[in-house]
């Protein structure tokens, strides 16, 4: 609510001053256009980092055991999926994902990095389309913001 009353207050200060409505609502657009354009970038930064992480992890077969809690630091604890590895338990790296696409006792492909968190089909899944969808997206964006912004 307090923000509402400082864009109206600030809004009616700039009306005041001689601006037009015209030309504050094409700044406004401009400026909501541009901060999608910085967020939809920023999402395809995290998925390509995630990326690079699972291309420089090594490919091990697994078997899925079940979802359970694991503590990430900072972060609230979340079900993650647990894997067998060689002997060992390995939590992925994604949060629990629908159950259908977990079979107990089921052999998978899977990519384990340094710090022993397992990348599954569906985090690799999500990973691709997250880099195809929000690299499309950032361009998408940034195209429509210059555009807008050249024939305003």
């Amino acid at each position: 609510m307090q923000y509402v009353i400082i864009i109206a207050v600030v809004a009616v200060i700039i009306l005041v001053l001689g601006v037009s409505v015209q030309m504050i609502a094409s700044v406004s657009a401009w400026a909501i256009m541009l901060v999608c354009t910085l967020v939809s970038a920023l999402m395809a930064v995290f998925f390509v980092v995630f990326l690079a992480k699972m291309l420089a992890c090594k490919r091990k077969k697994g078997v899925f055991l079940r979802a359970d809690f694991k503590d990430r630091g900072a972060f609230k604890k979340y079900k993650s999926a647990v894997y067998e590895i060689e002997g060992e338990e390995h939590f992925n790296i994604f949060p629990y994902d629908l159950k259908i696409f977990y079979k107990k006792d089921r052999l998978t492909e899977l990519y384990l990095d340094k710090k022993g968190e397992v990348y599954d089909m569906m985090t690799r899944i999500t990973i691709y389309a997250g880099v195809m969808l929000s690299a499309a997206m950032t361009a998408l964006m940034a195209w429509v913001t210059v555009f807008y912004y050249n024939n305003r």
